[in-house]
Formats: C-alpha cells, structure tokens, sequence
C-alpha cells in the first residue's frame, strides 16, 4: 500500500529534531510492509529561495518543499510548489492510495489538493497543543477556518490522545475520530538491569520551553527539596546554558544537577536505563514521547495530570501531580526515593512495548487505511 504523508512539522536540516515523533510514524508504517513517502511544506526565514528536494531520510524518501517566510501567504507561489511536487511524485512513479497529514496547520491545505489532484482518501493525525484553552492566543482566525476547510474534507481524524481529540471537537470540529499513540522504536527504548546505587537519579528531557515544559519549576524543587543522596540530569534541545544559569541564579546547592545537551536516541535511552525517575512538569501536554520512551526502557515517571499524561500514567508506572504545584512534585520526588522498589521495570516495559511499539502503531494504522480504502 502506497501512503503518502503530508507534514507540517518533519526533522530537516535547518530543524534536525522537528516533528520527529511524525517521523517515528512514518517508520511504523514502513514496518508493517507500507511504502511511505514524505512531503514536508518549510516555511522559514532562513529559506531565500523556494524549491523542492529529494533526499532519503531513514529509508524514506522525503521531499522538502521550501519556501520563505515572506512568501507564506503567496496564493500563487502555493500553486506554483504544489504543481512541482505533484509533477515529481508522478515522476517517481509513487501514486499514493492514503493522504495521511500531519498537523492541520499550515500544511493542510496541501495535503488537501493532494488528496482532490489523486482521487484519494486523507486521514490526518493531529498532534499540535493550539486546540486547547491555554493555547487560545495560537489559534487564530486563519487557523481556525482553515483547519474546518481540511478537516470537513477528512475521512479519519486521528489524534494522539483522547484529551486532544476532546479539544478538537469542543473547537467545533465534528467528524470521524479514531485515537491513534505517538510510537516508539523498541530496538532503541527498551529495559535493562539498572545498577545498584544509594544515588537515586531523577532525569528531565525535553526542549525547556518556558511556556510548556516549566523546567525551572523542577530545578527550583530540586535544589528546595533537599535531595542529598539524589541527582537531577537536565538534558535536551532548548538552551541549556539558560537553564545552567538559571539554576546558578537561585540560592541554593547545585552541585548535584547535571547539564546536558542534544541528544541522539540511543544516548536519550542509555540515559533513561541509567536512571530511576523520570519527571515531566509540563503546564500543558499532548502524548509525550518521552514518557513512552521512558516506559519502555522501564523507567516510571512523575508527571502532572494534563493533556493526554493521564492516559499514560497509572499506579503500575508512575506518579501524576497537579501543574505547577512545587510542593507537591517536592513531596512526590521524596515518596519516588523512598519507594524507589516499588515499581517493576520489568513489567513497565513489557506494557509500553505493546503499546507504543513500531508494530502495534504501524497495524493500527494499516488496519484503518484498510477499511478507509474498503468503504
């Protein structure tokens, strides 16, 4: 089966980590026997020329269309990209069966005229944060009614959790709804005998995004809190020097959180099994990878209850506390540590894996392309 994807958001050079979790669906699809194309629109200012490219990413071919910033609301340089991409698809012999899009916003409309140009059906994961009420400022009128434009032209709608496609609908958006998880390389994320230490590690991952991931609320709690045996790593793709300098600016020991960088999948791995307890203390989230690659590699995690977190987290794998709360995720680092064998990495694992693994996302999604297509 022939499925086109259509991304809004996609790793590249200019954004090498960018949409990767659309880039692990992409390959769960390839693992079920798909032959998957990509076609990720770019709009930015460091693009001075439009054009389109070829390259093979991961054993996938993906086309960039890129065009600059100032040239996104060009009606007919749209037209002119999406007439060359059209022409080199037909070129490479690829005729799409699905148009899967990803993330409505802005390259809807593209996958749109796809989906009319090949006399094909469109599904469309969504996995962007604007739908819901503390994200209101993001969602425009422009996004707004583009948005209803694709998604009343969309067979299936598939949103990485039930609290997202919750957002989606109280935005007015009825149709076709079906859940489908953010997935995870298995071969990569998976357990291993963590060595005994009276260290007990705490780790954080994520971009430091002030608005989202409130890392500064987890490094003030650390250092509040008191954990001499204890450390904290902070790693990620954000500025990790703001965040080195934050910690500095506080009044309190330091010495016991560890900075790092960008990180390859397999070091994110080795630095889950190495650890005790992951913690998110998000204010908003969708399905966050991170927390199924932590569960995979057995690892539970402390996490607020928001988006789609609860959906992931229950007593066999973890600790849910409010947003924002410092006393509270303080109280729950203490009952992580204390409680530290209460949790079976083993079993953890074992769950994640059917979930989120290439394979179980991959057939979910073979398996909605099938009816789509038998309808």
């Amino acid at each position: 089966m022939n499925i086109l994807f259509v991304a809004s958001w996609y790793p590249s050079k200019l954004n090498p980590k960018n949409g990767n979790f659309i880039e692990q669906h992409a390959l769960a699809v390839k693992s079920v026997g798909c032959n998957v194309v990509v076609v990720h629109l770019m709009y930015s200012n460091r693009i001075f020329m439009p054009g389109v490219k070829r390259v093979i990413q991961n054993n996938i071919p993906v086309y960039f269309i890129s065009i600059p910033r100032l040239l996104r609301n060009s009606t007919r340089m749209q037209a002119i990209m999406y007439k060359r991409i059209i022409k080199r698809l037909k070129g490479s012999e690829f005729l799409p069966e699905i148009i899967h899009g990803h993330v409505v916003y802005p390259a809807g409309e593209l996958a749109l005229h796809l989906k009319n140009h090949f006399q094909v059906p469109l599904v469309f994961t969504e996995h962007w944060s604007g739908y819901k009420s503390v994200n209101s400022d993001l969602f425009t009128e422009d996004v707004k009614s583009k948005t209803k434009e694709v998604l009343d032209e969309t067979e299936l709608i598939l949103p990485v959790s039930h609290d997202l496609a919750e957002s989606m609908v109280s935005k007015g958006y009825s149709g076709n709804y079906a859940v489908v998880n953010n997935t995870v390389n298995t071969s990569v994320f998976y357990p291993k005998p963590l060595i005994q230490s009276e260290v007990f590690r705490f780790l954080h991952i994520s971009n430091f995004e002030p608005r989202a991931k409130n890392t500064e609320g987890i490094i003030r709690a650390f250092i509040e809190g008191s954990f001499e045996n204890a450390t904290l790593t902070i790693a990620g793709d954000g500025d990790i020097e703001k965040m080195r300098a934050y910690a500095k600016s506080l009044d309190g020991d330091i010495s016991r959180i560890i900075f790092m960088g960008s990180l390859e999948y397999t070091e994110v791995a080795d630095l889950m099994r190495s650890s005790h307890c992951f913690i998110l203390f998000s204010n908003f989230e969708n399905l966050p990878c991170v927390i199924a690659e932590s569960h995979c590699c057995g690892l539970p995690v402390l996490a607020t209850n928001v988006g789609g977190i609860p959906e992931m987290i229950d007593d066999s794998n973890g600790i849910l506390i409010p947003p924002d709360e410092e006393g509270k995720l303080i109280t729950a680092m203490h009952m992580m540590i204390g409680n530290r064998n209460r949790f079976n990495q083993r079993e953890i694992a074992n769950v994640a894996s059917i979930r989120y693994s290439y394979e179980a996302i991959g057939l979910t999604f073979l398996n909605h392309y099938k009816a789509i297509l038998k309808d």
